[in-house]
């Protein structure tokens, strides 16, 4: 044991045991420096006597210290107290006190058996692992009637404040947001009053990093040993396919140095969701329309997660199709993202237009893919197109006057919004036939309604071989099977009229 200094005391003793039997006895305890005073014996060190320190006591609960066995000496033993030290109680169990003091008395043991002693105090400031400046000091004696403490070879036991605090109602916080945690320390004798400090630290290698904070940094226990803490914390949730998850820790101390610490555990979770798409493909549209107008759903699966962000792409197969996304305007690819909800899902709104094309353009496609930003897996939506030919149908066969004629050109199958091209002919004897417009587009029916113009279908020439003709056509987008447009035409000099008209002079035969 380490032997240390003691500071200057006088300890006084009162009993009839104390008093000498004999002169012998009375100069040996003048030898040894114990003094006669008025009722009884003075034990006095003038000098300054060690004392062996003992491994330092819990402070603030209940200890049990045994005294070892003495050997010297033919009388019953036993040890002489003295508690040194203020602002914190003690109590202690088989001894007797002086009369007239709490600091001093004696064991009650006699014998030369160990003694075991019941020691309680509370009060004491927290020191963590180092022992505190109060103490308990105690010396062999032999006696009772001549007695001798020796004070100089006393035990002095220290006390140690270093509570252990546990973390209720958890020790592991695996979410992100807050969560409260109280704090509470395990003590017999709550330590109300005790300051409780915490702190939180992140591990390294984990990008972006999470946050981890406690609120407040310190609080004060209450009378039953409780402090409440708040720990906040974000970014746990790492998503990516390998490595590490986040985490860190926040650490609850009665005492800078103390050793007992409580530490909550912050764990994160490494994540790897894969998707769903719903629906996963359209097939063409039906007649009557070239657009698919579709929301789609996309939910992370495996796990499901909120606040995923997902990004969608989407482009066109073929050189008529568009597409927008969200409501954005049509063009050939788009792009945009979306935060998954509660129930790990968010909806995109494709629209898919012009999915029908004529030869020799191929059929065209509109394909979506999506995929968690921080993963490299895509999962796909896919609407079809597909290539007619269609032919064209008048609602007029024919026309046998001059003037100006109204038709309607339908697309069969029918779909809106494709160009119906007419192309009027006409040989070297007629003036030209037109149509207008020159091109349009289908309505919803697949319809479109044009003019024709005719300045002349007869003319009047004595050579019989001069006969006049003219034709239009119609086509979808100058493909397919065409509509034909006649025209009823002739040479006045060739028809049976009597009397001829006289520009046809004598016909050619």
């Amino acid at each position: 044991m380490r032997r240390t200094r003691r500071g200057r005391r006088r300890r006084t003793f009162q009993g009839n045991e104390m008093y000498p039997k004999n002169a012998c006895g009375l100069l040996t305890l003048l030898v040894l420096g114990v003094g006669i005073g008025s009722g009884g014996i003075t034990h006095a060190q003038e000098e300054e006597p060690n004392v062996t320190e003992q491994p330092a006591i819990g402070g603030n609960q209940t200890v049990s210290i045994t005294l070892p066995t003495q050997t010297a000496g033919v009388n019953a033993n036993y040890y002489a107290f003295h508690v040194d030290g203020d602002n914190y109680t003690w109590t202690l169990t088989n001894v007797t006190y002086q009369p007239g003091s709490t600091r001093n008395g004696r064991t009650n043991a006699l014998g030369g058996s160990p003694l075991t002693l019941s020691v309680t105090t509370a009060g004491l400031a927290v020191t963590g692992p180092n022992p505190t400046t109060q103490y308990i000091d105690f010396a062999p004696c032999v006696g009772p009637v001549n007695e001798f403490c020796n004070w100089t070879g006393a035990l002095r036991y220290r006390f140690k404040i270093d509570p252990t605090l546990t973390a209720s109602p958890a020790t592991t916080i695996t979410t992100d947001g807050s969560s409260a945690r109280t704090i509470q320390l395990v003590w017999p004798n709550a330590l109300a009053g005790a300051a409780i400090s915490a702190g939180c630290t992140v591990d390294s290698g984990v990008t972006p990093a999470p946050t981890i904070t406690v609120s407040p940094a310190s609080a004060t226990a209450n009378s039953s040993g409780q402090a409440n803490f708040t720990i906040t914390t974000a970014g746990l949730r790492r998503i990516a396919s390998s490595g590490a998850a986040p985490s860190g820790r926040c650490t609850f101390k009665a005492h800078a140095s103390s050793t007992n610490a409580a530490v909550v555990e912050v764990l994160g979770q490494r994540i790897a969701p894969t998707l769903d798409v719903s629906p996963s493909s359209d097939a063409a549209p039906p007649q009557g329309t070239t657009t698919t107008d579709r929301v789609v759903t996309v939910g992370t699966r495996t796990p499901v997660a909120s606040g995923v962000t997902v990004d969608a792409t989407c482009s066109v197969e073929g050189t008529t199709a568009t597409v927008s996304l969200d409501n954005s305007a049509a063009g050939t690819s788009q792009s945009g993202s979306k935060v998954t909800d509660a129930n790990g899902e968010v909806q995109f709104r494709v629209k898919s237009e012009k999915l029908v094309s004529l030869p020799p353009t191929g059929a065209p496609h509109v394909r979506c893919a999506f995929k968690v930003r921080e993963l490299s897996s895509t999962y796909e939506y896919f609407a079809a197109g597909k290539q007619i030919a269609p032919s064209v149908s008048l609602s007029l066969g024919q026309i046998t006057q001059t003037g100006t004629t109204s038709l309607t050109a339908t697309m069969s199958p029918s779909y809106p919004g494709f160009t119906i091209v007419p192309s009027c002919t006409v040989n070297q004897y007629l003036p030209a036939v037109t149509a207008t417009p020159t091109s349009a587009s289908t309505n919803a029916s697949g319809q479109q309604t044009f003019d024709i113009t005719t300045p002349a279908l007869v003319i009047t020439d004595p050579n019989t071989n001069a006969m006049p003709s003219a034709s239009c056509t119609f086509r979808a987008g100058g493909t397919g099977t065409a509509g034909l447009l006649q025209f009823r035409t002739g040479n006045t000099c060739v028809m049976t009229l009597s009397p001829p008209p006289p520009a046809c002079g004598n016909p050619a035969q």
